[in-house]
């Protein structure tokens, strides 16, 4: 990522680092919920993107709990994650429902308003409409998606 932002400088680059959330270790099914989106301590340009995406979040992901932290007087959760803090280019981590709470852990054939990934992909992928409002720092003209296993 940071060679990304060194190449098309990091103010042309967003990173938006997409996980499903998990409450235990496996063994059974829990009934944790919630949507999730983290940055780095204090006021960082990566602010107004997760408020960007917790807007649409809103729209796409309805009835869903979406979990905040407004002590700061935006909606994101803050942690030193080490992609956040490393990463020269504005970043949000995102936690997408509960992959071991039934109701809500993805499912390819599930649709997608259900599904975290896609509905995350969707958010990410929809330059006129949020998460690229107005407060946000960058407007990509290319939005590449890659997946890590």
């Amino acid at each position: 990522m940071n060679e990304w932002c060194r190449q098309l400088g990091k103010n042309n680059v967003l990173l938006i680092s997409i996980h499903c959330n998990a409450a235990g270790r496996g063994d059974r099914w829990l009934s944790a919920r919630g949507w999730c989106a983290y940055t780095t301590r204090g006021n960082t340009r990566a602010d107004a993107l997760a408020t960007s995406l917790y807007t649409a979040a809103q729209v796409y992901l309805p009835g869903h709990r979406l979990r905040t932290d407004y002590t700061d007087a935006d909606p994101d959760l803050e942690k030193d994650f080490y992609l956040l803090r490393h990463t020269l280019a504005p970043a949000v981590l995102v936690e997408n429902l509960f992959m071991d709470n039934p109701a809500t852990a993805p499912s390819s054939s599930a649709p997608k308003a259900s599904n975290p990934s896609l509905t995350s992909m969707s958010m990410a992928s929809q330059p006129t409409s949020p998460p690229l409002n107005e407060e946000c720092p960058v407007k990509p003209s290319i939005i590449r998606i890659s997946f890590c296993s």
